[in-house]
C-alpha cells in the first residue's frame, strides 16, 4: 500500500516544497531507481544466504525509521541534501522490500502451479499499491507532507507486525503434504 503513496508524495514534496523542477526530480529519481535496482541485485545472494524474512523485517524497520525521519524533516526544513539522503534510503529500502517479498512469495509456491501462484501474488502486490493510492486520495489534501511520511512509516510498522505473525514453516508443511498427495495419484 505504501507504494501507492510514496510516488506522488515524494514528487509533490520535491517540486512544491524543495523547488525542484519536474525534470530535475525525474532525473534524480531515475538515477536513484537504477542504483537501487543494481544494489538490490547485489544483495540477492545475501538475502538467499541469511533469509528473506530476516532481510524483510530489517527493511521494514529501516523503512519505518527513515519515513519517520522524513516526516520530521519535512515539517522542519526544506533542506535538499536531507531530502536526498532520506530519498536514497527510502528507495533502497523499497527495493529490498520488493526483492524479499518476491523471495517469500517464491517460497510459498508449489512447483506444480508456481507460475499461477506467483502471478496471483504479484497481482495482489499491484492491487495493494493501487489500493494504497486510492485509500490515500480522501486524506491527501488534509495532511501535510510530514504527516504523509508518518503515514508511510506507520504502514511499515503495520507490515512488520504482520510479518511477526506470518509462519512460513506452516505453509511449507502444507506444500509437503500436497506434494505427497500428488505423488500418490
Amino acid at each position: 500500500m505504501r507504494g501507492g503513496l510514496v510516488t506522488p508524495v515524494f514528487a509533490a514534496f520535491a517540486v512544491q516544497d524543495l523547488g525542484l523542477s519536474t525534470t530535475e526530480y525525474s532525473r534524480f529519481v531515475s538515477g536513484l531507481s537504477i542504483a537501487a535496482a543494481v544494489i538490490g541485485v547485489a544483495l540477492g545472494p545475501f538475502i538467499d544466504r541469511f533469509g528473506a524474512r530476516r532481510f524483510l523485517m530489517g527493511a521494514l524497520i529501516v523503512g519505518a525509521v527513515s519515513h519517520a525521519i522524513g516526516g520530521v524533516l519535512a515539517e522542519r526544513t526544506n533542506d535538499l541534501v536531507a531530502f536526498g539522503a532520506v530519498a536514497v534510503v527510502v528507495y533502497l529500502v523499497g527495493q529490498v522490500v520488493f526483492i524479499t517479498v518476491i523471495a517469500l512469495f517464491m517460497n510459498l509456491c508449489w512447483t506444480k502451479v508456481a507460475a499461477t501462484q506467483f502471478a496471483v501474488y504479484m497481482a495482489l502486490a499491484n492491487v495493494g499499491i493501487a489500493t494504497g493510492g486510492l485509500l490515500f486520495v480522501p486524506f491527501a489534501d488534509h495532511l501535510s507532507f510530514g504527516q504523509d511520511f508518518l503515514v508511510m512509516a506507520g504502514l511499515f510498522v503495520v507490515s512488520a507486525l504482520g510479518l511477526v505473525f506470518f509462519k512460513e514453516g506452516v505453509h511449507a508443511q502444507r506444500l509437503e503434504a500436497l506434494k505427497a498427495r500428488a505423488a500418490r495419484m
